[in-house]
């Protein structure tokens, strides 16, 4: 009986230790992705681009070939083109290269900003699995829906995050690096704060949406 206790716990102790913490982001990276889109406004897609991150000044850029099928690019110019977004002071800006066009969006006060770091803080440790012929560590966590994540194993480095079952970004891990170009997160001279996205976009109905939470907070509803 004390032999099979002692099993037990060398058991339950191997498994505490072989479960890794909680994913948490570098303060500042960058990685190239694709993209894979569905659902039932924009249609099934997919697209490819870079992933720029900095916690550290609170900057945020994200590259895509095209824009289209994304619900913030894709609600502003109807047009398979590429599109930038980048997040500066608060404001996450669209913007056009090839269209010479650019809008301010949301802020971050509207849900807009930058990614926490520790945004997988409560997220649940599913096991080990195998993804293009990897092998990746699995977490799910709950938002507007279930959302999972996969990185490379004892390195902290994004593998996937799939957020069921409309959008799913994989992460080329050989691309994957810790230095940033600063200057990568620089706004182009068109971006303008005053310059706002159509109230007929996603960058409308969540500026919108959060107006009309704060005066409801304001009128006590």
């Amino acid at each position: 009986m004390h032999k099979l206790i002692i099993a037990v716990c060398i058991f339950a102790l191997a498994s505490a230790t072989t479960q890794p913490s909680a994913p948490v982001w570098a303060n500042q990276w960058q990685a190239n992705f694709h993209e894979e889109m569905k659902d039932g406004i924009f249609g099934k897609g997919n697209t490819t681009g870079t992933f720029y991150y900095d916690w550290t000044n609170k900057l945020f850029r994200i590259d895509r070939a095209s824009g289209k099928k994304d619900r913030y690019c894709g609600t502003i110019k109807f047009k398979d083109t590429p599109c930038t977004q980048y997040v500066a002071d608060g404001m996450r800006y669209i913007h056009y290269p090839e269209l010479n066009s650019c809008c301010a969006c949301c802020t971050s006060a509207d849900g807009c900003g930058i990614t926490l770091p520790t945004w997988l803080q409560n997220a649940t440790y599913v096991g080990q699995t195998t993804l293009n012929s990897t092998t990746v560590d699995e977490w799910t966590i709950k938002g507007l829906q279930t959302n999972y994540y996969y990185e490379i194993p004892n390195s902290r480095i994004p593998f996937e995050v799939f957020m069921a079952p409309n959008e799913k970004m994989d992460f080329d891990p050989n691309s994957y690096s810790t230095t940033v170009d600063p200057n990568i997160f620089k706004l182009p001279s068109i971006c303008k704060a005053t310059a706002k996205c159509p109230k007929l976009s996603v960058c409308g109905a969540v500026s919108l949406q959060s107006k009309v939470a704060k005066l409801r907070q304001t009128l006590g509803l």
